[in-house]
């Protein structure tokens, strides 16, 4: 008879890695990392907090806030915890310091993995902290692999019956992900934390200053009967992991009124699992509300007057959120039609139609959908239908000629059907450009300029070889300094472009490419494209490359761009005066302003295409909304 084993109990570890799988974007992302910390203070109840931003490799990485603090027991217990239930711990309200009447506010955190974001810059932290007559300070070290992924040692704790002091300061030496520009942190922790007013950041001694936010955000004054006036801002910030401080957001003298939230008086104005209620906050400035503001300031007493001006603030931001769910569900729908457009176009238009409004009704119910789900609908959609229309290659070899089949038969010894589709798209593109450019030249409608600019999106090729690149975007953020630039003499962007400046007699596109560091994470701004159309008939002369001067110029003194950073500007018009006829090409060091005739440019085009208008046919098709289909598909 056999004897039993003896039970063994098995001693556990931590492999390599562990707490980059455990708290992911927060140890990896310098931005959600950022994001964290100064959530930890929201939690603790802060009111002010200081971050120190490195330059460099080496230099101190530190934040301050002034809030709870922690006893050592507190510290011991959360830090020793890889995963701790901070809801069930401490509630879901912030408690706040002693002395200050802080209102009712929501904590940001549930399980405590954001207090690894240090780990994102530096492998090792201090943490002091003070609370009731405690100071604690203890040194934090990530361990690759072992018994724990990371230490904790108490370096000092005292306790004094006099000491006041309550707030935490975590410090460390940065030797990784630093590259963030101090301007582009302001922006992401601003944005994240601007709902409410009384929360002060500071970043290198910079306060995040509202009004300078104020200046990217969408503003509507909406002015109500017998009340007055209300001031509705949208401001746009990164996807956040949660809604929490999304939502609308009252102000009664620049103070919070309640909590931020998408609830409103009939229900909720969108689905909080939208990528579009994750990004984005509205302000609503309304200090005649003032006498209907509670004591306590966690909300407004109820009265017709206060449910008059409720109905109107939400009926606005409610057809703004609609405007905005449309054009992301319709870029997403696009994005998977495009992956599928090989499988797709062969299809009758009613029946494209048929599964774009399928689509339309799956991104209404499952908010959650992302493209490759939506690539994947698409794609099952489009068989089922396919094998029911009989639509098949065989058909169009049948129609072939014998010396065409013998043409086709020679292209594919040569060439893969993949490599032959990206060839002729790239083409189609651009000498649909160049068919679009043609009428421009000596016409002097503005409206056909206006839609235009957009095909500059993907048209700086026609500048030269340099543009080629796909990573050129339209920066909105540069294209509001422009705007800003001219005040009232700017018009409204037809098709609701906010990234597109328009004036009377020209459009402005401002075009950006990302610079990296040496460890590949963006930097800031590498260069800059301005790409300003003047209508057709119109004489560009030293005035007009001296306002395209003065472009660049505002957008150097907004500090969204580096010194290094190239600024070219192009101004394009039908005909170019003797004063104007030359290139600035290192005016002011990085700022090179060309301008171009309308005829050069399409020469230039033609070259760069290889003269193929003036060697084939070339039917242009036209587009119309389900003609939005046809321009996706019929390539």
């Amino acid at each position: 008879m056999a004897t039993p084993t003896p039970s063994e109990q098995l001693s556990l570890s931590f492999g390599e890695n562990f707490l980059e799988h455990h708290a992911g974007q927060i140890i990896d992302d310098p931005r959600y990392a950022i994001v964290e910390l100064v959530a930890n203070a929201w939690d603790a109840g802060a009111g002010n907090v200081e971050i120190k931003w490195p330059d460099k490799i080496g230099d101190t990485i530190l934040i301050h806030d002034d809030g709870l603090g922690m006893t050592k027991e507190e510290f011991s217990f959360r830090w020793g915890k890889l995963n701790y239930n901070r809801i069930a711990l401490q509630g879901r309200n912030v408690e706040f310091p002693k002395g200050r009447s802080g209102r009712q506010r929501t904590a940001f955190g549930k399980n405590g993995i954001g207090r690894h974001a240090m780990f994102c810059f530096c492998n090792e932290y201090i943490v002091e902290t003070h609370k009731d007559g405690q100071k604690t300070r203890a040194r934090v070290i990530k361990t690759p692999k072992g018994d724990f992924p990371y230490s904790v040692e108490i370096l000092e704790n005292q306790t004094s019956k006099t000491s006041t002091m309550h707030g935490t300061t975590i410090s460390g030496v940065a030797n990784k992900n630093i590259s963030l520009s101090q301007n582009t942190i302001l922006k992401v922790v601003g944005s994240k934390f601007i709902a409410d007013p009384e929360f002060v950041l500071s970043i290198n001694s910079i306060k995040v200053d509202f009004e300078e936010l104020e200046q990217e955000s969408d503003i509507t004054e909406i002015n109500i009967e017998n009340v007055g006036i209300v001031k509705v801002k949208r401001f746009e910030g990164e996807n956040n992991r949660t809604t929490q401080h999304q939502g609308v957001a009252w102000w009664v003298n620049r103070r919070l009124v309640g909590t931020p939230s998408w609830e409103n008086v009939s229900g909720r104005l969108i689905d909080g699992r939208n990528a579009i209620a994750k990004r984005y906050v509205y302000i609503v400035e309304a200090d005649i509300l003032k006498p209907f503001v509670k004591a306590d300031w966690s909300g407004f007493h109820a009265s017709p007057e206060l449910n008059n001006v409720l109905k109107k603030v939400y009926d606005h931001i409610n057809e703004d959120l609609i405007t905005l769910l449309t054009a992301s569900r319709t870029e997403r729908k696009n994005d998977a039609f495009s992956a599928n457009k090989d499988l797709i176009k062969t299809l009758p238009a009613h029946i494209r139609q048929d599964i774009s409004e399928i689509i339309d009704e799956f991104q209404k119910d499952c908010p959650t959908f992302g493209v490759n789900e939506l690539e994947s609908t698409v794609k099952v959609l489009a068989n089922m239908e396919k094998s029911r229309s009989g639509y098949s290659l065989l058909e169009k070899l049948a129609q072939l000629k014998a010396n065409d089949l013998d043409s086709l038969n020679a292209i594919l010894d040569e060439w893969s059907i993949s490599d032959i589709k990206k060839i002729m798209n790239e083409l189609q593109w651009r000498l649909d450009l160049i068919n679009k450019l043609e009428p421009l030249v000596n016409n002097s409608n503005a409206d056909e300029l206006h839609d235009l600019q957009p095909l500059f999106e993907r048209g700086l090729w026609i500048f030269g070889p340099e543009f080629e690149s796909l990573s050129f975007t339209s920066n909105r953020t540069l294209a509001t300094i422009v705007k800003k630039y001219f005040g009232n003499a700017a018009l409204e962007s037809p098709g609701r472009r906010p990234d597109f400046v328009v004036v009377p007699d020209s459009s402005i596109g401002v075009y950006s490419r990302d610079g990296y560091d040496d460890e590949h994470n963006v930097s800031g701004i590498d260069c800059v494209v301005i790409v300003e159309l003047k209508r057709g008939g119109f004489k560009l002369g030293y005035q007009e490359k001296d306002q395209a001067k003065n472009y660049a110029r505002e957008i150097r003194k907004a500090g969204h761009v580096d010194k290094s950073t190239k600024i070219i500007c192009y101004v394009l018009g039908s005909s170019i005066d003797s004063e104007g006829d030359v290139a600035d090409p290192g005016y002011e060091g990085h700022t090179s302003i060309i301008p171009r005739r309308y005829s050069s440019v399409l020469k230039q085009a033609h070259a760069r295409t290889f003269n193929l208008l003036s060697k084939i046919e070339w039917a242009h098709k036209s587009i119309s909304n389900l003609e939005e289909q046809n321009n996706l598909f019929a390539q």
